[in-house]
């Protein structure tokens, strides 16, 4: 089967170069990129165990990386991705946008990934020691916030990367291929 279209040539990457300027998507990828960074260094969780008959008080303290080795640079990569699409769609450059969009959705599911992992440890502490006698003290320290805080701005970075989308002038890509994409 052969297509009958007409070519309209090549469409140009960038519109029009614009400078510079702050808008909602380069404020909500900075902020995520800056928080998620943060989270990656600091504290996420803390538990205290105490009451045990002849055993001293346990305190097992959380961070990032203890929920999987590449969380710490993968929040990093993503939030480097993030603001340099942001950055770059604040020019007018399409494809920074999309970037930026990407590197939200990506930030926003590691970091609601590890946010699982620490309900699924605080869970598991609590099912353990649950009628014992033994007292948990659960502390979900700064960088759970920040990793909350993360996740939600990178969806919404996601969400406000749909401003820039529209035709390129190209042909459009075949439903099938789409699909193919979505599944792939």
């Amino acid at each position: 089967a052969v297509d009958n279209w007409e070519p309209v040539g090549d469409a140009p990457l960038i519109g029009a170069v614009q400078s510079f300027r702050l808008t909602p998507l380069v404020i909500a990828a900075s902020l995520a990129g800056v928080l998620a960074v943060a989270a990656a260094f600091v504290t996420v969780l803390g538990l205290e165990v105490s009451g045990v008959p002849g055993l001293p008080v346990t305190e097992d303290l959380y961070k990032m990386n203890d929920f999987s080795s590449n969380n710490m640079v993968g929040a990093i990569i993503a939030a480097l991705v993030l603001i340099v699409g942001a950055s770059m769609g604040s020019t007018g450059r399409r494809l920074g946008s999309g970037l930026a969009g990407g590197a939200g959705l990506a930030l926003a599911g590691l970091m609601s990934m590890m946010l699982g992992s620490v309900t699924q440890i605080v869970d598991s502490y609590e099912l353990g020691l649950s009628g014992s006698g033994v007292t948990l003290t659960i502390t979900r320290d700064i960088g759970y916030w920040l990793a909350l805080v993360a996740a939600l701005l990178g969806g919404v970075a996601f969400v406000l990367s749909f401003e820039s989308a529209g035709p390129d002038g190209h042909q459009q890509i075949p439903a099938g291929i789409a699909a193919l994409g979505l599944v792939g």
